[in-house]
């Protein structure tokens, strides 16, 4: 007999005349994890401690996860903390600028004009003295004239001297003003209704607690020493029946 070919058709034959071993009568072998287990206790023993230390680094893991947590929202507190701090404190120091600014203004500029006013005779003063050094004045009427201007000079600078001063006076008296205005006058009232509370209030606890207290007290002892002296007269009343009976059964 000669051998067929082995061609793509027979290939394909081949395999669906052969049958697995299972389908022979020779069931497949399955696998018990307790039969394996109790076969291996070394195995069963690695892979529990294996599962025993992936819980703990997944614990640790997660331990790691909950204080990096705790640190970063200790951190952002920290930092908004810092931040309202700072912003409080820029708050403040610009608050305390624009007060110094409006106290500063109200004196600021009449300050300057007195300097002003101040400086301006001293500088025509040193002008003249120095007018009068350069030119080399020869006789008596040339120094008598200048110490005359200078004298008037003085005079003038004092003059003004003397209404700056006037001036800063008024505005200390207009600043007492102000004060005693803003806020002198509303602590009095306060004072003044606080007394007229106060006195309102000790005549209403008089009129309608302490006077019906005092009254009810007197009714009441008025009564009690009504009812005492009645109840001793019935004992002596008593008494002296009793006495009585006494003395006629005797």
């Amino acid at each position: 007999m000669t051998d067929k070919p082995n061609t793509p058709q027979n290939a394909e034959q081949e395999p669906k005349n052969k049958k697995p071993d299972s389908a022979e009568g020779k069931p497949a072998s399955v696998s018990n994890p307790a039969a394996d287990a109790s076969a291996n206790p070394s195995s069963a023993k690695s892979s529990g401690g294996k599962q025993a230390a992936a819980d703990r680094e997944k614990k640790r893991s997660v331990k790691r996860a909950e204080k990096t947590s705790e640190k970063a929202s200790e951190k952002q507190a920290d930092k908004t903390a810092r931040d309202a701090a700072t912003g409080a404190a820029d708050e403040a120091h610009d608050e305390a600028e624009q007060d110094g600014g409006e106290d500063r203004s109200w004196y600021f500029w009449p300050m300057i004009g007195a300097i002003v006013m101040f400086a301006a005779p001293v500088l025509v003063l040193l002008l003249a003295l120095l007018l009068t050094i350069f030119n080399k004045p020869n006789n008596l009427a040339d120094w008598v004239s200048i110490f005359r201007d200078l004298f008037i000079i003085l005079l003038a600078v004092e003059g003004m001297l003397i209404g700056v001063a006037l001036i800063v006076l008024i505005l200390q008296l207009a600043a007492l003003v102000n004060l005693l205005q803003n806020e002198i006058t509303p602590i009095v009232d306060n004072l003044n209704q606080a007394s007229s509370t106060v006195r309102g209030t000790a005549e209403f606890m008089s009129q309608n607690v302490v006077e019906p207290v005092v009254k009810i007290g007197a009714v009441m002892a008025a009564t009690g020493g009504i009812v005492r002296e009645l109840l001793g007269v019935r004992r002596a009343i008593k008494g002296a029946s009793r006495s009585n009976k006494k003395a006629l059964k005797e």
